[in-house]
């Protein structure tokens, strides 16, 4: 379960395709009332109307393919770091330059090319 302190109609939902089938609001409906409890039962049919989902059941889940770990994301940050800078065109250093191939060599060095 999942105890937020600031959980709305918007957020709510949004816990659900991690494979949560409930969300404890006990805090919430204590500061602001029962109404809020309709407010989210309103929101997540909203979300479900827009996503053409039925139940819970049809999104409960359907997130953790794309659930990783902070380690897993660094990593991946790291790979794509280390294949652009192996696909980096240019000179390396300024001795590289030779006169007749200036435009050919400049122009393997313009980052925003199309």
């Amino acid at each position: 379960h999942v105890e937020e302190t600031n959980i709305n109609s918007i957020s709510a939902p949004c816990w659900l395709p991690l494979v949560l089938s409930g969300l404890q609001v006990c805090t919430g409906v204590m500061v602001h009332g029962y109404p809020m409890v309709q407010h989210l039962c309103g929101g997540l049919h909203s979300f479900m109307l827009e996503h053409g989902f039925n139940s819970i059941a049809d999104f409960k889940g359907a997130s953790l393919p794309y659930f990783t770990t902070h380690g897993d994301l660094v990593a991946r940050q790291q790979a794509a770091v280390a294949e652009r800078k192996a696909a980096k065109v240019g000179l390396a250093n300024d001795q590289n330059w030779t006169g007749d191939g200036f435009i050919a060599e400049a122009e393997s060095m313009v980052s925003n090319k199309a």
